[in-house]
């Protein structure tokens, strides 16, 4: 039932949690969460009526009503307060980051913290590495394009750098192989793009090539 990306959120969550999946849509991370027995109870969230209720409408065809709550939350507005353990999956960074401060106070209730954007990997790093939290995990995935799966904890870290934002500090150690064929492809990108950009942009771009170059030593 999951895809690449989804499996490995379910992968990466801790067995026994209470989780709230943020965005659930089609509730299959739910509901794989209880058939599998790694979840007795997971809240299926969703702001729009037309995802609700092809959740609600999976869950019952599954037959886990029982353990697969679906809710209309608007982030993490309604989400009970018994969950131990958040994923926040297939949104935009700024979504996501919406749904982070106005729930700050909430964070580090939460057991883990599992956060995946569709774009601007960089910004949603600098978001957490601005607010002192500490990357976790980071495991990135091809499915088409590449998604980087990242878990995060309020834990305090000091930062980090420039390359580590646009990287990943995990990534950059763990060095997969689907991460270095991301790598490759990102370092073919910005050699054509660097004749084409203006002076100002070339100093930068020459940075990413360097960094790059030095990841993949």
């Amino acid at each position: 039932m999951l895809d690449i990306r989804l499996q490995t959120i379910y992968d990466m969550l801790k067995k026994g949690m209470i989780v709230a999946d943020i965005g659930s849509d089609h509730a299959f991370l739910p509901i794989e969460l209880v058939k599998t027995g790694k979840s007795e109870k997971v809240y299926a969230c969703e702001i729009a009526d037309g995802p609700l209720l092809r959740a609600k409408n999976n869950i019952e065809k599954y037959g886990f009503s029982d353990k697969v709550i679906a809710i209309k939350s608007d982030g993490l507005n309604n989400v009970p307060i018994d969950t131990e353990a958040i994923v926040i999956a297939g949104v935009g960074f700024y979504t996501a980051k919406k749904i982070f401060e106005d729930n700050l106070s909430r964070l580090d209730k939460f057991k883990q913290i599992i956060i995946q954007v569709n774009s601007d990997i960089d910004l949603l790093r600098k978001w957490i590495s601005d607010n002192n939290f500490t990357i976790e995990n980071e495991i990135i995935v091809k499915k088409r394009h590449y998604y980087t799966i990242i878990e995060i904890s309020t834990k305090y870290n000091e930062g980090y750098n420039s390359k580590e934002l646009l990287f990943g500090p995990i990534l950059m150690k763990t060095k997969t192989d689907v991460y270095i064929e991301y790598l490759n492809k990102e370092l073919i990108k910005y050699k054509k793009i660097l004749p084409k950009v203006d002076d100002n942009k070339k100093e930068e771009i020459n940075k990413i090539i360097k960094f790059i170059n030095e990841i993949l030593k």
